[in-house]
């Protein structure tokens, strides 16, 4: 399990984040349009992952 600061307090989150130059595991995720989108769909290329809270955390 990692750790995280929110708002300036340490919190537990599930699983552990990946390491910088690591393989991502794939993953699916919905896109705008409400189509899905896999990781495998990019068959090896380079990206970057922003990860952020939902828009709706206060």
């Amino acid at each position: 399990m990692a750790t995280t600061n929110f708002k300036g307090q340490s919190v537990k989150v599930i699983g552990e984040f990946i390491k910088v130059g690591s393989v991502a595991p794939n993953f699916d995720l919905v896109k705008t349009d409400l189509s899905s989108f896999s990781l495998k769909e990019l068959n090896g290329k380079n990206m970057i992952l922003n990860i952020f809270p939902s828009l709706d955390t206060g």
